[in-house]
């Protein structure tokens, strides 16, 4: 789990050591709130506690102690890990407290290093759980879908013959033909996506080509054209020339694309706009691509950037809830990394991937460990360059990716172009 995904709660009346605690924990990466006493935990209600995953929690207050609340807290918030922090260790209030729920306590003075170390178990334990809750769901639906792809794909093959027969006898009709190979084209997607539920517990078998992911881009926004019907849409691409191209399987980046764009078109309110910018940069020297997608709809809630990548999580009636499970394997399959945020207004999804594929030496996933929780808004009347507002510049670039290797990374210079999509 990355920590900037992680929202922390620090409840403790020393304002210094509440200011400490909050400049330390922003510094790694986390998103901060502080507060100051019982009386402010007592104001926070369900809707409150379901932003935060961790709560830092003094024991001792003026106005009382933490121990009766923590009975309430844990029904308030069940799924926000409790660390308590304590200046005198009393074993029996401790162990209470362990039995209610309470995942851990730190003695003070607070020492960095045992507050570093408490936070990652929580996270890595965070995230096996996620993982393990993921496999149950998918291994429940397991055998419905070895049956899904066996008839789906008998079914597929009979559309296929009937729209090469179709072709064969159109003679050469202009306009015909070209819907036909569009049909048959369609057939031979479905036919690997049939064969990647056949092989759904192995890893992604990629085809990796040369691949422009701003006609990638396009070619997911053309196959939304029946969703886009009737309605005020329109894609921009935007960046550089060399910011386009990579080693990828485009038919996977494509359906990164489709997903991405289908979740914008569903949440938001006409005109929809979506922007996609991609941007060069050489984390620990090797080149690699930043890539934002960002729409002007209503953003994500705490929820469902904590919920979103789960197999089967949907806000749809009529959802599957796997297309953001399904892109976050695949830019994992292409050795990148994927996290969700809110820009001023709307979406923003942010994407590294390396430029030249999967590359071992170039460890993405660890060294790019936080995010800049708040991106500045973009000015959709300006063209971007790779100095504009929203992306990484090359002088601040370590308010975007964590640890200093990442830091060094060097955008490279040159002239931005865009381009829009009805």
């Amino acid at each position: 789990m990355i920590a900037g995904t992680l929202e922390i709660l620090v409840v403790e009346d020393d304002v210094d050591a509440r200011e400490t605690l909050h400049d330390l924990l922003e510094q790694d990466g986390f998103r901060v709130t502080l507060a100051g006493s019982i009386a402010e935990i007592n104001a926070l209600g369900p809707d409150e506690w379901s932003h935060f995953d961790i709560a830092l929690l003094d024991r001792r207050f003026p106005d009382g102690t933490i121990d009766v609340l923590l009975p309430r807290l844990r029904l308030l918030a069940p799924h926000c890990a409790i660390i308590l922090l304590t200046a005198s260790c009393e074993h029996e209030g401790l162990l209470a407290a362990l039995r209610v729920g309470v995942v851990d306590y730190l003695t003070k003075p607070l020492e960095a290093d045992a507050l570093r170390a408490s936070l990652q178990r929580i996270a890595r334990l965070r995230e096996a759980e996620q993982r393990a809750q993921a496999a149950e769901q998918l291994a429940s639906l397991g055998q419905m879908l070895v049956v899904l792809a066996h008839e789906g794909r008998n079914a597929l093959n009979r559309t296929k013959i009937a729209l090469q027969l179709a072709k064969l006898t159109c003679d050469g009709d202009p306009d015909l033909a070209p819907v036909l190979e569009t049909g048959l084209a369609g057939c031979r997607d479905l036919e690997r996506l049939f064969g990647d539920l056949r092989s759904q517990a192995g890893p992604l078998q990629l085809d990796l080509r040369p691949c422009d992911l701003y006609r990638v881009a396009r070619d997911a926004w053309n196959d939304l054209e029946a969703r886009r019907e009737g309605r005020s849409a329109r894609l921009i691409l935007q960046g550089a020339p060399e910011a386009r191209d990579c080693l990828a399987d485009s038919f996977r980046m494509k359906q990164v694309f489709r997903n991405l764009f289908e979740n914008s078109l569903h949440c938001g309110t006409d005109p929809v706009e979506i922007r996609v910018q991609c941007q060069a940069i050489t984390p620990e020297g090797k080149p690699a691509l930043w890539i934002t997608v960002r729409d002007n709809g209503p953003g994500f809630s705490p929820q469902i950037r904590r919920q979103a990548f789960k197999p089967f999580f949907t806000t749809r009636h009529e959802g599957s809830g796997l297309g953001l499970s399904i892109t976050r394997r695949i830019i994992e399959a292409h050795g990148g990394w994927i996290t969700l945020t809110n820009a001023s207004p709307g979406a923003e999804v942010l994407i590294l991937l390396p430029m030249g594929g999967p590359d071992p030496a170039l460890s993405i996933l660890e060294t790019a460990t936080a995010l800049a929780p708040n991106p500045t808004p973009l000015d959709p009347s300006e063209p971007l360059s790779p100095e504009a507002p929203g992306h990484p510049p090359s002088s601040n670039l370590h308010n975007y990716l964590t640890p200093a290797s990442l830091c060094s990374s060097r955008i490279r210079q040159s002239h931005s172009e865009s381009g829009s999509v009805e």
